[in-house]
């Protein structure tokens, strides 16, 4: 089960890596020159990976139990940003992914930006 909001990817997995270190904030992924953010709010524990970087996009894992909501607000008032809708996640284990692309005029692969 996937789940899509602008530049990230929320993916099911079986089992949460060892190594993630419990989290208690709710924004997941900060977007690229605006105050702006993704944010998970619900009965959910979050785990940052602490591997995540240029070559780990994975920069959370989540272990939700009810269902909960991926909002897309701004990182200063909370208020939503109208850019992306909610996004309502069904219970289970997930990795947060901020996705990349293949730029061809650079020759590079970049972090998609929001």
């Amino acid at each position: 089960m996937q789940y899509r909001q602008g530049d990230v990817l929320i993916e099911r997995v079986i089992e949460i890596e060892k190594e993630a270190k419990p989290s208690h904030e709710t924004l997941l992924v900060r977007g690229e020159g605006r105050y702006h953010g993704h944010f998970i709010e619900g009965d959910v524990a979050i785990y940052e990976n602490p591997q995540f970087g240029p070559e780990n996009t994975i920069s959370h894992f989540l272990d939700i139990e009810s269902e909960s909501t991926l909002k897309h607000l701004n990182t200063e008032t909370k208020a939503p940003t109208q850019e992306h809708g909610d996004v309502l996640l069904k219970p289970g284990k997930y990795k947060v992914i901020r996705q990349r692309e293949f730029n061809p005029y650079a020759r590079a692969i970049e972090i998609i930006r929001d």
